[in-house]
């Protein structure tokens, strides 16, 4: 039995509609009449229809009864018409039943003749189809009952089509709006149109639902079916919307079987056994449609095991009609996923996210079946969702909102967390879902491997079809707007091909176009402005298109940009005409939202990537440009404002401060903290800044903007919101400038546009710090795109050292929040990739930030660390630099090994040798620490390189270390053959505690087995490729190698067998490390300490190339600090305050015009042989060509023998030579060419100047017999070829040094310099430089800058080391003679 419950209060409809039923008959006749012409029409033809039932004789009558409907506010007049109010329009229809018989008829017979209209449900009229006419009629038929006629015009309305969509659309829902009004006593007079159109526009109309919705309609449910019986699907939907009610009303429904196992399980009723779950009951006829009862009913038995899972397919096959098919479709996908087809299931469960996906039955239905399915949900396919929860659109829904919000929270928990306090507190998600939970929610794991195997091939996927998509890209200045078509390939969405406009009229894929393409046709029209229609033929010149109506058309499509270069993206956004109405101190001021003059459809910028376009009608414009820019309004004429505000209202949106006046509301004080919004756009990110005044509802402000008063409604009921526009905009600009990276980026308007990800990324690191201060909030309205889930400095980070083999293993785990969220492994890789990037990308989106001390920590540690595929490796000899870098980390684990390594260190460095005391040499204190130093290697069992400047005295610093040593066992010297003899003189002079054996010759080998404890012998590099295998045998105590840079070719031979020898201590000895490349430092620690700079192809790649080619400053550093141990080097002017300054200059020779055309013509002709050569052999033309115009740069003869060219270089040398020698200075004269030093030496016997000769080819004996002469007064000048006598020569008789010719590597010319300037020199030293004008000798110069003693660049960090390819030699060639 049903129970009777008490009347419902009045709707703000019924109430409406009562106040329409009160006019009199007259006016109610007047009102009905504005109605059925389309709720607008012209004073005249409402008098003219009328007056056959009113028998009025002039407009006058009706001109009265307008009037006083308009003061009743049922209407509104212009200048030309009269208007039904928005408020009346639809209880004036409902109303119009009570017309007295027959004047229903003739009113709209006398319509039908005016307006032209067909008498029965054809589409066209004289004028076309015209949808705003369909609309009209379809009403008058409704209005007579003539259902199958309303039927046919409401069919024209719902049909589709891809052009005149807005018009159609505008008046479909005219008619909905009516399909969806309550009003039992206007529809039981109409049920064969009521239960099932009105019926499904009800539930289309959910969100105008409220609690008192289902009461209202139950007297229709009893009327209309059966309920005795199942009812129908239609009905059924109805009543689970309004659940909230008929749940506990089953007494509606006794013969639904399946609405009452709903009822129970919602209610925690018991369901009755048997009757719910058999065949039988959920089976429909094959001609009914089914649905969300179906779908619980059939899960309730399979879970319950009441069926199994061959039913469960068969029974589902059977639903194949429904009101809801996107839940059935969804319902099908998870069966398809329970009994075996899980790719198919995943597939067709992933193709309902379309945008007909709104309702909330099919919502709560695609929630379900995830959780049934273990379907991993993105966060795009929810973005719609969240959207209507946020805008409240099931507010009026109690119990599905509800149960939405727990699937939600139960399949998507961050979504549901994240958008929490927009969708509303979650007190109103329940506890439990009895629907739900008749089948177990599934863990995602399954699916996560599905995907994976499909990733890796083991899974099958089928192809897809070929996509396509539809772009719009536009021009404001030309006014031009094209339409593409872009189809998905292997690397993404092609360019897109130019749409035609005929192919929008009539399109041939109607699948890929959006809801805006199809509206974009009303913008099509043509030349004469005649419509187009589809079908029709149309060629391109025949159409016209309106730029501004186009843009109102398509703005809300989701693929703008702007200009088809840039393609920068878009957002067009739709914009009602506003006037807005402030209070001043003297007045009102009075502006008009846009400030435009003509009507039409107009378009204004806002910021460089949003427009709005606005739709602006003849009055709209008059408003527009009677208020231009903005007037202000004396006090004195409040009234007459206030007047005009009224009238204006239902032709215009209004906003004004004077709705405040008579209205006594609570006030809230609205927040001024700034809201920045973050939101992908394009293929970036749009940042925006707004004010959120109330923090609990969804109202954003740009700064600033707005009125500082104004009506809100909130939960609580209207309030007036007060602002603080001048703190706003004040807290704005606080906010940018704390953000770093956002007050770089340009703006307007309070809008970014982000192009990359680590800027947005950087900006929103920024921001959480505001927000951390409650100085800001953020939010993602398209979802959060990026997150940043932690940051993590020093104290996060792990590290655990280990031995294992000859290396130690270091592994290290960055830890955030208590959970390992990455490797050192994988942050080092990187930021060896990304330098600069301080976020990792942990997963799709999701990023942990790291702080610039732990990125300068672990780069640091990376400088020392070798990646190898088990792991990190660090070399033995590096533990100290390691535990340096390591000391001020938190958590830091090493082993034994580790500590004795460390050990080691330590008790050598505490060690303080003394020099022995039967060493003759007198060491000055740099010196002695020089010995210290070797010592202290020696003891921890590393080798090193001693890497003072030349004349520092290298020689005695290693004969004191060898002399100490001397004990241990033989030692070796490996030293150029012009320098033996000096070592084997020092060391009769300083060491005679050590023999010194001279190995002179391969006859001497002998020598070497006979060598025991304080032996010394003493190779020339020459020698080693001869002797090699000898020296190899040998286990030296010490082997010292004299100008290291000798090895400095990795893959030289002497290199090789220098790297292959023994010892127990290995010293390097060498003014210059590095001459030309960092390489060369690789091949020097390949002989000393093997794998510390790990192997050629690993340093090449970790320290060479960045530091070479790229000036990385923190590889450099890295590098430093890591051969810093075990390279010592002092400058002279750092130890020797005493030494004599020494001056060098740069003498420009400024060359014959004949020099000069020889050198131009070599030029030519070295470009020419050099593009004739192969690519193999180009390498070695480009450097013999190089070597000719050196020398054409020095002398004519060094290139044409015969040439009777003189030198000008020869001259000026000549001039300057008797100038030093007349002032009673000597000189030593260096070349690198044996040729040009032959020529200046004829030169100088012809002067009869006395001097002395060296260069390669003299024997060890007649060079040291010349250089002791020299020192000894025999000679005022010493040739020298630079190669030959550059290293280990002391000529500190002279005191000028001339090089004839520059040498590529400035450090080469340096040690030749400092055989004069060095320990014994008294008097200052002039080193002159002879560069030839417009020559590549200039070019040489000019590149010292960058190669000048590369050591200091590891040692000091003062410049990048590199040396010179062909395609940089081929530059310096191809400059002309200057």
């Amino acid at each position: 039995m049903l129970t009777a419950r008490p009347p419902l209060p009045l709707s703000s409809h019924q109430r409406r509609k009562k106040d329409v039923l009160s006019l009199e008959y007259d006016e109610f006749l007047h009102l009905v009449t504005i109605m059925l012409f389309g709720y607008e029409v012209s004073v005249y033809d409402l008098y003219q229809t009328t007056k056959a039932i009113t028998h009025s004789r002039s407009t006058a009558t009706t001109e009265r009864i307008v009037a006083k409907l308009a003061q009743a506010e049922m209407t509104f007049s212009t200048w030309r018409t009269v208007g039904l109010s928005n408020d009346y329009r639809l209880p004036t229809v409902f109303a119009s039943d009570q017309l007295q018989p027959g004047h229903l008829r003739t009113l709209v017979s006398t319509i039908n003749t005016l307006k032209s209209y067909p008498s029965g449900d054809s589409a066209h009229s004289r004028y076309g189809r015209r949808y705003a006419d369909v609309s009209i009629r379809a009403v008058h038929k409704l209005l007579q009952n003539e259902a199958r006629q309303f039927r046919s015009l409401y069919g024209e309305l719902t049909e589709t089509t891809h052009y005149l969509h807005y018009e159609r659309s505008t008046a479909l829902a005219s008619v909905q709006d009516i399909l969806g009004t309550i009003d039992w006593p206007f529809w039981e007079a109409r049920k064969d149109v009521f239960k099932d159109l009105a019926w499904l526009t009800f539930q289309s109309k959910y969100t105008k639902w409220d609690e008192e919705t289902p009461q209202r309609l139950e007297p229709a449910l009893i009327s209309l079916f059966d309920t005795a019986q199942r009812l129908p699907e239609t009905a059924r939907a109805a009543l689970l919307l309004g659940f909230h009610y008929y749940r506990e009303q089953p007494d509606l429904y006794p013969g639904d079987a399946g609405l009452r196992l709903v009822a129970d399980l919602t209610s925690g009723r018991t369901p009755a056994p048997g009757n719910s779950t058999d065949g039988a009951s959920i089976q429909a006829a094959e001609s009914e449609p089914v649905g969300f009862v179906e779908i619980i009913q059939t899960a309730y038995a399979y879970g319950r095991g009441d069926r199994n899972a061959d039913w469960l397919k068969r029974t589902v096959g059977t639903f194949t009609m429904s009101n809801y098919p996107l839940s059935i479709n969804c319902f099908l996908a998870f069966v398809m996923v329970e009994t075996g087809d899980a790719e198919g299931g995943e597939k067709l469960y992933a193709a309902q996210f379309t945008p007909a996906l709104k309702h909330p039955l099919d919502w709560l239905v695609v929630l379900w079946c995830a959780g049934w399915m273990g379907y991993k949900l993105r966060t795009s396919q929810l973005n719609s969702l969240v959207a209507s929860l946020e805008e409240g659109a099931f507010d009026g829904l109690p119990w599905l909102h509800g149960e939405i919000l727990y699937a939600l929270r139960s399949v998507a928990p961050q979504t549901a967390e994240q958008h929490a306090l927009k969708i509303g507190a979650l007190t109103q998600v329940p506890g439990s879902s009895a629907l739900r939970d008749v089948l177990p929610q599934k863990p995602t794991w399954a699916y996560t491997l599905r995907q994976l195997q499909y990733a890796t091939g083991e899974g099958k996927v089928a192809e897809e079809a070929p996509q396509f998509r539809t772009i719009w890209i536009l021009d404001f200045d030309a006014a031009e707007v094209i339409c593409k078509e872009q189809k998905m390939g292997k690397t993404g969405w092609s360019k897109g091909r130019k749409v035609k406009w005929s192919e929008l009229i009539t399109p041939k894929n109607a699948a890929v176009l959006e809801e805006a393409d199809g509206r974009a046709v009303q913008a099509i029209s043509l030349n004469d402005g005649r419509a187009v229609r589809a079908g029709g033929y149309y060629s391109e010149d025949m159409l016209f298109v309106s730029f501004g109506r186009m843009l109102y058309e398509i703005a809300d499509h989701p693929r703008i940009y702007l200009g088809d270069k840039k393609r920068i993206p878009l957002d067009l956004q739709r914009a009602e005409a506003e006037l807005q109405i402030s209070e001043t101190a003297t007045g009102l001021q009075l502006r008009f939202d846009p400030p435009v003059e003509t009507a039409g459809f107009v378009w204004r910028k806002e910021t460089p990537t949003r427009y709005k376009v606005y739709h602006l009608s003849e009055e709209q414009a008059q408003i527009a440009f009677s208020v231009g820019d903005g007037v202000e309004i004396p006090n004195t004429e409040r009234a007459a404002v206030e007047a005009v505000v009224e009238s204006i209202r239902p032709r215009v949106q209004v906003q004004s401060t004077l709705d405040l006046i008579d209205e006594d509301l609570e006030t809230t004080v609205g927040s001024t903290k700034p809201c920045f919004h973050l939101l992908p756009f394009g293929e970036g990110y749009k940042v925006e800044l707004y004010v959120k005044p109330v923090t609990d509802q969804s109202f954003y402000f740009k700064p600033g903007d707005g009125l500082p008063r104004s009506i809100v409604v909130l939960e609580e009921g209207r309030r007036i919101l007060e602002r603080n526009l001048a703190e706003e905009t004040a807290e704005a600009a606080e906010a940018i400038l704390s953000c770093p990276t956002l007050a770089r980026t340009p703006q307007e308007n309070y809008e970014w546009a982000i192009k990359d990800t680590q800027t947005a990324l950087r900006i929103l690191l920024e921001l959480r710090k505001l927000v951390l201060a409650d100085l800001a909030s953020i939010e993602h309205p398209k979802g959060e795109k990026l997150r940043i889930v932690g940051e993590a400095g020093q104290n996060e980070l792990a590290i655990k050292v280990g031995k294992s083999r000859d290396w130690f293993e270091v592994d290290g785990q960055l830890t955030v929040n208590e959970e390992k969220v990455a490797s050192l492994q994988s942050l080092l890789e990187h930021l060896k990739a990304q330098r600069d990037n301080p976020f990792i990308e942990l997963a799709d989106g999701e990023f942990l930030a790291i702080t610039d001390d732990l990125r300068d920590k672990v780069l640091e540690m990376e400088g020392l660390l070798h990646s190898k595929a088990k792991g990190l490796q660090l070399p033995t000899l590096a533990a100290g630099a390691f535990d340096a870098i390591a000391e001020d980390l938190a958590d830091v684990e090493f082993d034994d090994e580790w500590r004795s390594a460390l050990d080691r260190i330590e008790r050598a460095e505490k060690i303080r040798p003394r020099v022995p005391k039967h060493f003759n040499a007198e060491l000055r204190d740099y010196q002695t620490e020089g010995y210290r130093w070797m010592m202290r290697l020696a003891e921890w069992g590393v080798g090193g390189c001693l890497a003072d400047d030349m004349g520092l005295g290298k020689t005695v610093q290693a004969l004191a270390m060898l002399t100490a040593r001397a004990d241990r066992g033989p030692a070796l010297v490996i030293a150029p053959a012009s320098v033996t003899r000096n070592w084997l003189r020092e060391t009769e002079k300083f060491a005679p505690g050590l023999i010194p054996i001279l190995i002179a010759s391969s006859q001497d080998t002998q020598l070497l087995s006979e060598l025991g404890t304080g032996d010394l012998a003493l190779i020339s590099y020459g020698l080693l490729p001869f002797i090699g295998e000898e020296l190899e045998e040998i286990e030296w105590a010490t082997i010292v190698i004299d100008e290291a840079q000798a090895i400095k070719n990795s893959a030289t031979k002497r290199a090789k067998i220098v790297q292959n020898l023994r010892a127990d201590f290995k010293l390097a000895t060498t003014g210059t490390p590095i001459e030309n490349h960092l390489g060369e430092l690789w091949s020097l620690f390949r002989f000393l300490n093997p794998g510390l700079l790990g192997s050629k192809q690993a340093f090449n790649g970790k320290y060479n190339r960045p530091i070479a080619v790229n000036g990385d400053e923190d590889r450099r550093e890295a590098l430093k600090n890591l051969v810093k141990p075990f390279i010592l080097r002092r400058r002279k002017d750092q130890v020797l305050t005493e030494l004599p300054p020494k001056t060098e200059i740069t003498l420009a020779v400024d060359l014959s015009e004949e020099e000069k055309a020889l050198y131009e013509a070599m030029r030519r002709q070295a470009l020419k042989e050099i593009a004739e050569a192969g690519e193999q052999e180009k390498r070695f033309k480009v450097l013999a060509q190089l070597t000719k115009l050196r020398q054409a740069a020095c002398h004519p003869r060094l290139v044409r023998p015969t040439s009777k060219i003189g030198s000008a270089k020869l001259a000026l040398v000549g001039e300057t030579l008797l100038e030093i020698l007349e002032s009673g200075h000597k000189a030593l004269i260096f070349s690198q060419f044996v040729k040009h030093l032959k020529i200046v030496e004829n030169w100088v016997k012809g002067q009869g100047i006395s001097y002395q000769y060296l260069d390669g080819s003299t024997p060890g004996k007649k060079r040291e017999e010349a250089v002791n002469a020299f020192q000894a007064g025999e000679g005022q000048v010493f040739l020298i070829s630079l190669k030959a006598g550059g290293t280990g020569l002391n000529l500190t008789e002279a005191d000028y040094v001339l090089h004839l010719d520059p040498w590529w590597n400035p450090a080469a010319e340096d040690q030749a310099s400092d055989r004069a300037h060095r320990i014994g020199q008294q008097r200052p030293v002039t080193v002159y430089r002879f560069v030839s004008q417009g020559t590549i000798e200039e070019q040489i110069i000019a590149l010292h800058a960058d190669k000048r003693d590369l050591a200091d660049q590891i040692l000091s960090g003062t410049g990048k080391a590199g040396k010179l390819g062909v395609a940089e030699i081929l530059t310096l060639i191809n400059d002309p003679l200057g």
